[in-house]
């Protein structure tokens, strides 16, 4: 039985692994545009074969899922490093901290009439500041250097993010308002 392949096709037939990579050598092709100039191309260097013996065939199909293996463990090679995965925490970090920044400033317009209330937001601010500082001291107590690793920048700007998403969300409560007839909103106003 003869059988027209490609010389960069490592397998002969119609076996699983045939197809796959006739599939692909077709494609590209196709995709490139298959013009005369094409074809005579893929003419030139097709050339006619014997079928090779099963082993041989199962031979070629190991290289090829060997060499998948490490074409796929190669890419797990080229991961972010400590100092990317840490330059996007803090990038997190800075984004909650803004958008925090953007929200009380917005409540403080919203609610500026109301003196006693715009005094107790701040005053909650800054003790909320100082419990952020001081939760982050319980979540990573002093130690030696290197204690915590590599890592350690990376964690402290993930917690204190997280810490300052949940003050946003608290504080988003004045922004969106409540609904008439909740008694128990004190100084939220009623939605619009």
């Amino acid at each position: 039985m003869e059988t027209r392949v490609h010389p960069t096709t490592i397998c002969i037939g119609h076996s699983g692994w045939c197809v796959v990579f006739k599939f692909i050598l077709l494609f590209s092709f196709y995709a490139r545009g298959m013009d005369a100039a094409s074809k005579a191309r893929y003419d030139q260097y097709t050339r006619v074969v014997r079928k090779p013996s099963k082993t041989l065939t199962t031979m070629r199909q190991l290289k090829i899922l060997g060499l998948f293996i490490l074409v796929g463990q190669s890419s797990l090679l080229f991961g972010q490093t400590q100092a990317q995965l840490t330059d996007e925490s803090n990038k997190r970090l800075k984004k909650a901290e803004a958008e925090l920044t953007s929200v009380y400033n917005k409540i403080l317009t919203t609610y500026s009439d109301d003196k006693e209330f715009v005094k107790n937001l701040k005053e909650s601010q800054e003790l909320w500041t100082k419990f952020r500082t001081t939760e982050l001291k319980v979540m990573f107590p002093s130690r030696e250097p290197g204690y915590y690793g590599s890592v350690h920048q990376m964690c402290i700007n993930d917690y204190l993010a997280d810490l300052t998403n949940d003050r946003v969300k608290r504080l988003q409560t004045w922004l969106t308002g409540t609904i008439e007839g909740d008694v128990c909103s004190g100084s939220i106003k009623v939605k619009d």
